[in-house]
């Protein structure tokens, strides 16, 4: 596998002229034992001033830190910002509404109970309110749909674009188009070791599964991505357009499928471009077609 290698090598020689930016926290080793010996009810939290007809998301960490990361900028020639070193902290978590407790992951075990978080995103992350990424030991449905089973998963998200609508728009737009799955989510607000962060998108995550990106073993997953220099695997378009495979896992890809991903990939680039100047005639022909209707009805006034 001497591609990897090369990979690895390119990384390093990347990372060599990155700044880094820490950040942290303070311990408190006692946290633990009060996550193990607090009921769930203890957990509920007045948010009477907030939007209290949102679930509430309480998260309390073992060490009582808060999660923490070092912020990265781009390579020469690159785009956007990143981080890495994001610690990731074992916590409990309770989600309830109108103090019914909906939720409880129960006191940190790993395999058992409880959840960890960490800080995820890139640019997203550079901000005060951070994104997180919550990790639980047993599969759940967050989002209580009813059918548990089917639905449930160990990893959520916690988006902080909740207030501005974006992701939300899109998916919107994207379920509008026909999209066949695109990830379901929850306002929400968040209490992370008793400070109140707002109110966040509680949000699927993007993954290989029946219930989300519903694809056969020989399929796989990619994403445009300007962060692509963030990531251990991705290829680059004759258009110098980067993408990062999400699926499968770098570790089970020959460099046969390797080539196979890059081919395709170049292949729905090439396809989306294609559409993309059909969309931008069109729309050049419709305001022509529309400045034309327009003079017509001033001369005839």
């Amino acid at each position: 596998m001497r591609f990897w290698y090369k990979i690895t090598i390119c990384l390093l020689s990347v990372w060599g002229g990155v700044i880094f930016l820490g950040c942290s926290a303070d311990s408190d080793e006692s946290n633990s034992s009060k996550n193990e010996n607090a009921s769930s009810e203890d957990f509920i939290t007045d948010l009477s001033v907030f939007a209290e007809d949102l679930p509430v998301i309480v998260i309390k960490t073992d060490t009582g830190e808060e999660p923490a990361c070092e912020l990265v900028t781009p390579p020469d020639g690159s785009e956007g910002f990143g981080i890495t070193n994001a610690n990731i902290l074992s916590a409990r978590m309770v989600i309830f509404k109108h103090k019914e407790v909906l939720y409880d992951s129960g006191t940190y075990n790993e395999g058992e109970a409880g959840i960890t978080i960490n800080i995820r995103g890139n640019s997203s992350a550079w901000s005060k309110k951070k994104p997180y990424k919550l990790k639980l030991q047993k599969k759940e449905d967050l989002l209580f749909r009813g059918n548990n089973k089917y639905y449930a998963d160990k990893t959520w998200l916690l988006l902080k674009d909740a207030t501005s609508l974006n992701t939300v728009v899109g998916l919107r737009t994207a379920d509008i188009l026909g999209f066949d799955w695109t990830p379901k989510y929850e306002f929400v607000n968040v209490v992370l070791n008793n400070d109140y962060k707002g109110i966040y998108l509680l949000i699927e995550s993007v993954k290989k599964k029946e219930s989300r990106v519903n694809i056969d073993d020989s399929g796989f997953l990619i994403e445009c991505d300007t962060h692509w220099w963030t990531e251990d695997i991705y290829f680059k378009t004759d258009k110098g357009r980067y993408y990062t495979i999400k699926h499968p896992d770098i570790t089970d890809i020959s460099d046969e499928k390797y080539e196979e991903i890059n081919r395709l990939g170049e292949k729905l680039y090439d396809k989306l471009m294609e559409k993309e100047k059909k969309l931008k005639l069109l729309k050049q022909e419709t305001t022509k077609l529309l400045n034309g209707k327009s003079l017509d009805n001033n001369s005839s006034m």
